[in-house]
């Protein structure tokens, strides 16, 4: 998971959505990130998703500001422009942008 200016996204979590059906999965550290539907390792069964990736920090009930660490645009499934279609095993780089400032 990268952002367009070729740093690592290295939070948050992404979603690949063909209702009813979705999986999600967590982003690590090294922008990585593993798709499943129940459990890790289940993988996704093959189809074509919209995707949305979210990442976020604060927003708790500490009083802490939530802050976007990705462009909203890619939490809703409508606006993300993000899609791909799952054929068995395979890698899909992900690239999203920053939130405006």
């Amino acid at each position: 998971m990268k952002f367009d200016d070729g740093t690592l996204l290295t939070s948050g979590g992404v979603t690949f959505i063909n209702l009813p059906y979705q999986a999600s999965g967590a982003i690590k550290p090294n922008g990585s990130y593993e798709m499943f539907e129940l459990k890790s390792g289940d993988g996704v069964r093959p189809g074509t998703y919209q995707v949305t990736v979210s990442a976020t920090t604060g927003g708790g009930s500490d009083g802490i500001p939530l802050v976007h660490l990705v462009d909203p645009k890619f939490e809703n499934p409508s606006t993300s422009g993000l899609t791909c279609e799952v054929k068995g095993n395979t890698v899909f780089d992900i690239i999203v942008t920053k939130p405006p400032k």
